[in-house]
C-alpha cells in the first residue's frame, strides 16, 4: 500500500471506519454480461479502440474497503485522454463515485502529468494491453495509436466503476487533484496526504466524511 493511502487509511481508522477485505461479493461475469451496464461498457471498449470480440474481464479491485462503502485513489496514471473516453459512458451520469465535470478537467488539465509517470514502457504497452488495443507508439507518443497500456488501465478504470454500479457497492474515488480549502487557501489532497501534517487531519476527515456521506 502506498504512503498516501496508509495514511488516508489511518485517519479513516481513528474516526471509527474499520478496514476489512474482501467484504464484497465477487460479481459474476455471466450475470454482469446480460446487463445493460455490459452493453455501455462494451461500447466505451470499442470507442476506444478495442479489437477483440469480447472485452477483456476482471474482478473490480478497491483500494481500501470498508462495512459500507470502497474507496480509490486516483493518482497521476489515471488522467488523459482515453480516461475522458471513459467519463462520456451514460451511466456516469447516474453515480456519485466523484464529481464528473471535474475528472473531466482532470483528464484534460493533468495529462502532462500523466506522460512523466507514465512514458516507460512497463507502463505504456506490453502484450497484454496489445492483444486487446493493439500495438503502440513509442513510449511517449500519444499522435496516432497512442498508448494501448493507457487505454487497458482507463477501461478497467471504467468496468470497476460500472460493476459497482451493477453491484450496488458504494464506490467513492479521490482524486489526488481535488482540493480543499484550509484558511482561504486552496490545497491538493496530494500535498495533504504527502506532508502528513497532524494540523490538517481534521480538514481531510472532515473532507472524507462528506465524500462517505453524499
Amino acid at each position: 500500500m502506498g504512503s498516501k493511502l496508509d495514511y488516508l487509511l489511518e485517519i479513516l481508522e481513528k474516526n471509527q471506519h474499520r478496514h476489512l477485505r474482501k467484504s464484497f461479493p465477487l460479481i459474476k461475469e455471466e450475470n454482469f454480461r446480460k446487463s445493460d451496464l455490459y452493453k455501455e461498457v462494451k461500447e466505451t471498449y470499442m470507442n476506444l479502440g478495442g479489437i477483440t470480440a469480447e472485452i477483456p474481464f476482471k474482478q473490480a479491485e478497491w483500494d481500501l474497503e470498508f462495512e459500507s462503502f470502497a474507496i480509490i485513489l486516483d493518482e497521476e496514471y489515471s488522467f488523459n485522454r482515453y480516461r475522458a473516453v471513459t467519463l462520456k459512458a451514460p451511466f456516469y451520469l447516474g453515480t456519485h463515485y466523484f464529481n464528473l465535470e471535474n475528472y473531466k478537467r482532470y483528464c484534460r488539465q493533468f495529462e502532462s502529468e500523466c506522460l512523466k509517470a507514465g512514458r516507460k514502457i512497463s507502463n505504456w504497452s506490453d502484450r497484454e494491453s496489445e492483444k486487446h488495443f493493439g500495438e503502440s507508439e513509442e513510449p511517449g507518443d500519444l499522435a496516432l495509436k497512442g498508448s494501448a497500456k493507457w487505454k487497458e488501465r482507463a477501461f478497467f478504470d471504467l468496468l470497476t466503476d460500472a460493476m459497482a454500479a451493477f453491484g450496488k457497492i458504494k464506490l467513492i474515488r479521490i482524486s489526488i487533484y481535488d482540493n480543499i480549502l484550509i484558511n482561504n487557501q486552496i490545497i491538493k489532497i496530494d500535498n495533504l496526504l504527502s506532508s502528513r501534517n497532524p494540523l490538517n487531519e481534521k480538514y481531510l476527515w472532515n473532507y472524507f466524511q462528506r465524500r462517505i456521506q453524499a
